[in-house]
């Protein structure tokens, strides 16, 4: 696998040098060079903060304060 050093270097930083991270980062739907990396808990909040935008009934409330929690 080839990777670009600016991408390579990005997620160096944006995973503060912590290698689990830094694997994490190319999970699907894979990384672009001009694409946000979030890694770890970053990426649990941003999708659990969109799923909050998305649904805003009580139902959909409870589930996402049990992926927070979890």
């Amino acid at each position: 696998m080839e990777l670009p050093y600016p991408l390579a270097e990005k997620i160096a930083d944006n995973s503060k040098n912590n290698l689990r991270q830094a694997i994490r980062s190319f999970e699907p739907p894979g990384t672009e060079e001009d694409q946000e990396i979030l890694t770890g808990w970053e990426d649990d909040i941003a999708n659990i903060a969109k799923d909050m935008v998305e649904g805003q009934s009580p139902k959909q409330h409870e589930i996402q304060l049990h992926q927070l929690f979890t």
